[in-house]
């Protein structure tokens, strides 16, 4: 992880730092933010806080699962919901025999 330069503004603690004014450290771009908008310490070198990087999440592919789609088959026939417990043979039986 990149890691920024940061001058400390005024007392503070970092990790386990016990800072005052003026002396330097190094933390990442979010805790650089944080000190920054907090007032507590300016970057060493202004501009450098990368921004994050923004990853797509790819939306899952919806599947069909075979046994759901042969009970809502069963229920649409029959009127009735099958047997919890009938497998995908047992329930393509009980259709085929309509």
């Amino acid at each position: 992880m990149p890691s920024i330069r940061m001058v400390a503004t005024k007392p503070l603690r970092y990790n386990t730092r016990r800072l005052q004014a003026g002396d330097d450290f190094e933390c990442t771009w979010k805790q650089a933010r944080r000190f920054e908008a907090a007032g507590d310490a300016i970057q060493d070198e202004p501009g450098r806080i990368p921004q994050p990087k923004i990853h797509k999440v790819k939306q899952p592919v919806q599947t069909v699962n075979p046994l759901q789609a042969l009970r809502q088959e069963y229920k649409n026939l029959r009127g009735v919901k099958p047997d919890p417990s009938w497998d995908v043979a047992r329930l393509s039986a009980e259709i085929k025999k309509g």
